[in-house]
C-alpha cells in the first residue's frame, strides 16, 4: 500500500505525492497536507508536487502560505498552467484581483481549459472581485467590458447555452446603457431558470430589476426584486433596490418593510 511505502522509503517525494493525492480524492484534504508538504519539500522543483501542495493549502485557508508556493515556480506557469490558474485564485482569496488578472491570462495563453478559465477572467474584468477602495476610471471600465465581452465569446462558441456566460453578457449590455436589449436578454434567461440554478436566477432577477427601474418600467423592476429578496435573502443591495422600486410605486410601507430589511442586515 501507499502507507507502506511512505513508511519503507520516507524520502521517496513520489510516494508521499501519491499519498497525499489519494487522500485528496478521500475527501481528506488536512489528512493529504502533510504529505504533499513532504512531497514539496523533497522535490521542490516538481510542478505536480507544488500544485497539489499549494492548491490544498488554499483551500484549507492558507492562502498566503499557498501564494508563496506557488510563486516559487513562476517560471514554469506557461508550461503548466494550472499552476497559474491556482495562483490566480489564491490571490483572489487574498482580496487582490489586480494580481490574479496577469496569471490568469498566462493560464489562458498556456492552453488552461477556455470555460473555467475565461468565465473567472470575465468577472474579474467585470468587477466582480473589485474591492470598495478601488476607484476604476470610465476608459478602464470601458476597455474591461470589451475584454470581458471577447472572454464570454469565446466561451459561447465552444458552449452556445452556457447560462452563466449569457448572463454576464447580459450585465454588460446593461452596463454600457443598452437597456432594452440587456431587459430582454434577462427576461429570456429567467424563462430558463424559473424553476432551476436559483444561485444563478437571483442574479438574473436582480438584473432585470435594475435594468427595469433604468427604463422605469417599475411593476417589473418591483416582480422581479421581490423574487430575488426571496432567493437571497440575506443581501442587502437587493433590498436596498426593492426599497428604492417601492417608492417608486408609491408603495409607502413596503419600502419601509424593504429598508428595514437593508438596516438589518447591515446596520452601517
Amino acid at each position: 500500500t501507499l502507507r507502506a511505502a511512505v513508511t519503507a522509503v520516507p524520502d521517496a517525494p513520489e510516494a508521499h505525492l501519491a499519498l497525499g493525492q489519494m487522500c485528496l480524492s478521500r475527501g481528506l484534504p488536512t489528512e493529504a497536507l502533510p504529505h504533499l508538504k513532504k512531497a514539496f519539500l523533497l522535490s521542490p522543483g516538481s510542478e505536480q508536487a507544488a500544485l497539489y501542495y499549494g492548491r490544498t493549502l488554499r483551500e484549507l485557508g492558507h492562502a498566503a502560505d499557498a501564494r508563496a508556493v506557488l510563486e516559487r515556480h513562476q517560471d514554469n506557469w506557461a508550461s503548466c498552467p494550472e499552476l497559474a490558474y491556482e495562483y490566480a485564485q489564491v490571490m483572489l482569496d487574498l482580496h487582490d484581483a489586480e494580481s490574479a488578472l496577469p496569471a490568469l491570462e498566462t493560464a489562458l495563453r498556456g492552453g488552461y481549459p477556455v470555460l473555467d478559465g475565461y468565465l473567472l477572467y470575465a468577472k474579474i474584468l467585470m468587477g466582480e472581485y473589485r474591492t470598495s477602495s478601488e476607484n476604476w476610471s470610465p476608459e478602464l471600465v470601458s476597455a474591461r467590458m470589451q475584454q470581458a465581452d471577447q472572454a464570454l465569446q469565446r466561451i459561447l462558441e465552444i458552449d452556445p447555452d452556457n447560462l452563466e456566460a449569457r448572463f454576464l453578457m447580459a450585465d454588460i449590455l446593461r452596463e454600457r446603457g443598452q437597456l432594452d436589449e440587456a431587459l430582454e436578454m434577462y427576461r429570456s434567461l429567467g424563462e430558463m431558470t424559473h424553476d432551476s440554478k436559483p444561485e444563478l436566477r437571483w442574479r438574473i432577477q436582480w438584473g432585470l430589476g435594475r435594468t427595469a427601474m433604468s427604463l422605469d418600467q417599475v411593476d417589473i423592476a418591483l416582480a422581479s426584486l421581490k423574487e430575488a429578496c426571496q432567493l437571497k435573502p440575506g443581501f442587502f443591495a437587493l433590498h436596498r433596490d426593492l426599497a428604492e422600486a417601492s417608492l417608486r410605486a408609491n408603495l409607502q410601507q413596503e419600502a419601509l418593510d424593504a429598508a428595514a430589511n437593508a438596516l438589518q442586515i447591515s446596520p452601517d
